[in-house]
């Protein structure tokens, strides 16, 4: 599958390419067209066993910018993912590990998903998710826990929020749930491809409920309170073919199967 995304200010775009050896993948790699150009490649490592256990983001000259490494259990499903990064040490050519997310499965579906901060102890809950399905197999609701502000070595400085949303699908293929590669992109959660089929609508609503601190004041949490829609349109397969969004932004797939 490769995808394009056109913006809606003139000239801005971005080309997605996912590059197999097999039935492998062996990175995926980003371009964006426009003012500021620019190209991301993340690459993918395996164990013997075919299980990814690495995704990286490299810079041009292929050194790591930042890495996610992956656990999965018996049925081989993600429970575990470390993230590694520069954070702790910006000018060091090493990574180091940064946060943790562990996941919950019923009936092999993800119904919770705990990011850890790790570099303080004790370490702070960063966001938990928790996550609703119909009985076709979509996330109906993510009802997520998120710290939105903190300080690496100071864990109880921080701010929250919980942050609901909901979602409406069409009845066709979802490609992003075929597409079981993109479960390990950074950060290692992708919400979109947990569904059987695509999203619609989405709505995001904030409130106070659950949280230990609060956003604070001067937080604006417009940016966690709308409603986005997408129009597709579908191959004679029907996959979507391309999706307008609300915001104005087209998505064009292309398929290697079709």
């Amino acid at each position: 599958m490769k995808e394009q995304i056109t913006f809606p200010a003139p000239g801005e775009s971005l080309t997605r390419t996912i590059t197999f050896d097999g039935d492998r993948v062996t990175q995926i790699s980003d371009v964006l067209q426009g003012q500021r150009p620019t190209t991301s490649t993340v690459v993918y490592g395996y164990n013997v066993k075919g299980e990814v256990i690495s995704t990286t983001l490299v810079d041009p000259q292929g050194l790591p910018l930042e890495a996610f490494a992956f656990e999965h259990d018996a049925n081989g499903l993600v429970k575990k993912v470390d993230w590694y990064n520069k954070k702790q040490n910006p000018g060091s050519p090493q990574l180091a590990l940064y946060a943790t997310k562990e996941y919950t499965y019923t009936d092999k579906k993800l119904i919770n998903v705990k990011n850890w901060l790790v570099t303080g102890s004790p370490r702070l809950l960063l966001n938990d998710f928790n996550f609703t399905y119909d009985a076709k197999g979509n996330v109906t609701q993510v009802h997520e826990y998120r710290v939105l502000g903190y300080i690496d070595n100071n864990p109880d400085n921080y701010n929250d929020i919980v942050i609901n949303v909901t979602y409406t699908y069409d009845d066709k293929m979802n490609p992003y749930k075929e597409s079981w590669y993109m479960k390990y992109l950074p950060t290692g959660l992708f919400i979109p491809g947990l569904s059987q089929n695509n999203i619609v609508a989405t709505t995001s609503a904030t409130t106070l409920e659950g949280t230990k601190k609060g956003p604070g004041a001067n937080f604006n949490t417009n940016m966690y309170n709308f409603t986005n829609t997408t129009t597709y349109a579908y191959t004679d397969k029907g996959r979507p073919n391309t999706a307008t969004y609300s915001g104005g932004s087209v998505r064009t797939f292309t398929y290697k199967c079709e």
